[in-house]
């Protein structure tokens, strides 16, 4: 049984005191809210960066208590400092009325309009109003088999839909990394949560508009990839994009978010010549590459992320289209796919796209293309930037042609190679505007850091 929230002490309870030490250099914490019971508020430092952070009690949070985290979150604004919460209430006391109610509103209302790097750790049940806190965190991360979101328990949604289930098969970590994507990572402990939020403090920008740190990492530009050519050989076929992405960036190291949720999408932080990039790429290995409706969400709240806070995007494409069916078609495919496009077009930072093997149709204007605002776009040889592939294009307008031939197969493979060589050869992207340059595999890290490094100038 969970201990009243006024007897709990910071020993006793992970999600409060010991924790929200943990997160800060060491002797750098300074608690704002002295001895007081319940939520705790303090700041200090994480990796010298100056750090607000707020712990919930573990229980419904008083009026005076909400009042605490409203004024740190304020005081975090007004210095341009990250805030991390460390999530573990029922929103607010049911017998304090409309004023707890009002309070716990304008902890929301502060981490609604926050202009700094948000992150939030769920170390426990979040439900009702303290579910709406997570979603308005820029980095969520649960803790498995404790930290739960969920406007309604188990409980009360057996009683109005009679359908039995548990709070964590309602809104787990396991239901938020898997199929709803609100998680961006989850850990066994909060302990373990808490030291991917410092990872992510000192790689991301602490506030809306700043620049990222650029770390040096000893990882030379020219370093060539040779790996990378045998994916060019093979115009069918599985392989993994983050081999791609492992032989591109400094060190072959990166932070993958959302692994399990829509993973015909990859989205990940990495360093290119010590600069912050995101990247979003497509999946050959899941679905053929192929977008569907939950990665096309997924890719877009990425891109949103990574524009707020001044990160560079660099897109990796092979995606022969969308995900054809009812079920995506029902489930608003064509609105998440436009709310992909728009994502890409109104994004202010540098914008490199590659494409790796076949960028078609709406899928690829989607997907950072030139027409959705790429500032760069390189392509590998042999790869296929076209409406449709050769197949869809000869079967839609040379159906009749084939069908009255008498080798329907020599006319149909005729037909195909015709078309390969007036559409699909990457040189006529180049010449129509869309390609900038095609390089070669090998060469991407080059290219890459090059194209980059023509933003660093124009900025600087």
């Amino acid at each position: 049984m969970r201990q009243n929230p006024d007897e709990v002490s910071a020993e006793t309870d992970p999600a409060r005191g010991a924790t929200l030490e943990a997160l800060f250099d060491a002797g750098t914490f300074v608690a704002l809210d002295g001895a007081q019971p319940g939520a705790r508020v303090g700041w200090g430092a994480v990796a010298g960066r100056r750090v607000f952070a707020y712990a919930h009690a573990g229980a419904a949070l008083t009026r005076a208590e909400s009042s605490r985290i409203a004024r740190a979150l304020a005081l975090a604004a007004q210095t341009g400092s990250p805030v991390v919460g460390l999530l573990d209430a029922t929103g607010a006391r049911v017998d304090e009325g409309l004023a707890g109610l009002g309070a716990y509103a304008e902890v929301l209302r502060e981490l609604a309009r926050a202009q700094t790097l948000q992150i939030a750790v769920v170390a426990g049940p979040c439900v009702g109003l303290a579910a709406l806190a997570p979603p308005l965190g820029d980095v969520v991360l649960m803790v498995e088999g404790a930290g739960r979101a969920m406007l309604n328990a188990a409980a009360a949604a057996e009683a109005v839909t009679g359908v039995r289930c548990t709070d964590d098969e309602l809104g787990g970590a396991d239901v938020h990394a898997a199929r709803t994507g609100l998680a961006h990572l989850t850990a066994p402990s909060a302990a373990a949560c808490i030291e991917s939020a410092r990872g992510l403090l000192a790689l991301l920008p602490a506030r809306r508009g700043a620049r990222a740190v650029r770390e040096a990492t000893g990882d030379s530009v020219a370093r060539e990839a040779p790996s990378l050519d045998a994916i060019v050989a093979r115009a069918r076929g599985r392989y993994d994009v983050r081999d791609v992405i492992a032989a591109v960036v400094d060190g072959g190291g990166f932070v993958e978010l959302h692994v399990r949720y829509a993973p015909n999408v990859v989205c990940a932080l990495a360093r290119l010549e010590g600069r912050l990039v995101g990247v979003v790429a497509s999946q050959p290995a899941v679905l053929a590459g192929c977008l569907d409706a939950e990665a096309c969400t997924k890719a877009s709240r990425f891109v949103a992320l990574c524009d707020r806070l001044g990160v560079a995007l660099l897109t990796l494409v092979d995606t022969p289209g969308f995900l054809p069916g009812d079920d995506q078609e029902h489930g608003g495919i064509a609105a998440r796919a436009a709310g992909l496009l728009r994502a890409y077009a109104t994004a202010t930072v540098p914008r490199v796209t590659v494409v790796l093997r076949r960028a078609y149709g709406g899928a690829y204007a989607a997907l950072a293309s030139r027409m959705a605002g790429a500032d760069v776009c390189l392509a590998w040889p042999l790869c296929e930037v076209a409406v449709t592939s050769a197949d869809g294009a000869v079967s839609a307008l040379y159906a009749d042609e084939i069908a009255r031939a008498e080798d329907p197969a020599a006319e149909r493979a005729a037909r195909l190679d015709a078309w390969r060589r007036a559409h699909l050869d990457p040189q006529r992207a180049v010449e129509a505007g869309h390609v900038d340059a095609v390089i070669a595999p090998r060469a991407t890290r080059r290219h890459l850091c090059e194209a980059f490094a023509r933003f660093d100038r124009d900025q600087s």
